[in-house]
């Protein structure tokens, strides 16, 4: 009994001692799609880092947590985290596609608009960074219609998918 216990007890240490001092990550690779400019991978890649030294364990290593820290970066779509044995995370990261910037001239506020015409907001400095793609940008004081206008992009987006067909061209014309 007390053999089995001594043999029990040096495996449990040695298994502890692997998980808290072998099992570290030493290499994290980071795949950005194309639109990532080098600021967004500046700060895609400190947030990783920051996160990493903190919890430097893959086998401890929460990778949920993990996908919402980067999910918290507005300008983040898709994340995927994948754990590779025995010391390597691998991490494939999608922006949005930012297709248009949206002036509110009522507050004076900037937002941008995605693909699937979902609105958020984003700091100034990488609104005029957008600015230099040669975007679309609206500047309206309307944003009850503008809402409007998107939300009905987005069901009539779902339904022509369905059929194979886009939506190239959206018109408003106010006052009539």
């Amino acid at each position: 009994m007390i053999i089995l216990s001594c043999i029990m007890m040096i495996f449990f240490t040695t298994f502890f001692y692997i998980i808290k001092y072998r099992m570290h990550i030493e290499n994290v690779v980071i795949n950005i799609d194309n639109d990532a400019n080098s600021l967004d991978q500046i700060l895609i890649k400190n947030n990783v880092i920051k996160y990493v030294k903190k919890h430097n364990n893959l086998i401890l290593i929460n990778i949920k947590n993990l996908q919402q820290e980067l999910h918290n970066i507005n300008f983040i779509d898709k994340v995927k985290i994948q754990k590779i044995w025995p010391n390597k995370l691998k991490i494939n990261l999608q922006t949005q596609k930012i297709v248009a910037i949206w002036k509110n001239s009522h507050n004076n506020k900037l937002y941008l608009i995605n693909n699937r015409a979902n609105i958020f907001t984003i700091d100034i400095f990488k609104i005029h960074l957008l600015a230099i793609k040669n975007l679309k940008t609206f500047i309206t004081n309307d944003s009850k219609n503008l809402l409007h206008i998107l939300n009905t992009y987005k069901k009539l987006k779902k339904i022509l998918n369905k059929i194979n067909l886009k939506i190239i061209n959206i018109n408003y014309i106010d006052n009539l």
